[in-house]
């Protein structure tokens, strides 16, 4: 079993090609660019570029837990969050392209977006609309890109064979 753990969620990539933690040098990944949190390469080639978005609120003290709602419903609303998951994206992008390591496959950009309640789980829509097209407009090379931002539970029910828990 190979976990990985990300911003208080635990995955299960056992059954994965291969993994790569982009934030760390231990995992295959650097410290030295911003990037996404795994690049994953499923048994059947799929290239996953997994960020991981937690505003679980029980991973705070009560005392704070107001305020980070309104933090994860603010940054939907100023479209802030829309710019930090496609910022991580080009970014990673932008340094394996420098070192001559982008692979020319197809993409699969999946960010996980846990909102503080059940509820908020309704605004991942418009983080949808507002990341929409921008992979299409923007990159620099020809190999098929794609985004889908999903819950947790979204990506258990998709992404059976790579179990995630929060912590």
């Amino acid at each position: 079993m190979r976990q990985m753990r990300e911003s208080g969620i635990t995955f299960d990539f056992a059954e994965m090609k291969s993994v790569v933690r982009q934030d760390s040098k231990a995992d295959g990944g650097h410290e030295c660019w911003s990037g996404i949190d795994f690049r994953c390469v499923t048994a059947t080639g799929e290239h996953l570029w997994i960020e991981i978005k937690n505003f679980d609120l029980s991973r705070f003290p009560p005392r704070f837990r107001g305020g980070k709602q309104r933090e994860y419903v603010g940054k939907i609303s100023s479209k802030s969050l829309a710019r930090e998951i496609r910022d991580k994206f080009l970014g990673t992008a932008a340094y394996l392209g420098l070192t001559g390591t982008l692979e020319r496959q197809p993409i699969l950009y999946v960010a996980i977006v846990e909102p503080p309640r059940a509820v908020d789980k309704a605004l991942l829509l418009g983080l949808s609309d507002q990341l929409a097209g921008f992979l299409q407009k923007r990159l620099p090379w020809t190999s098929p890109a794609s985004l889908i931002v999903m819950s947790l539970d979204e990506w258990n029910k998709i992404y059976t064979e790579f179990p995630a828990e929060k912590d």
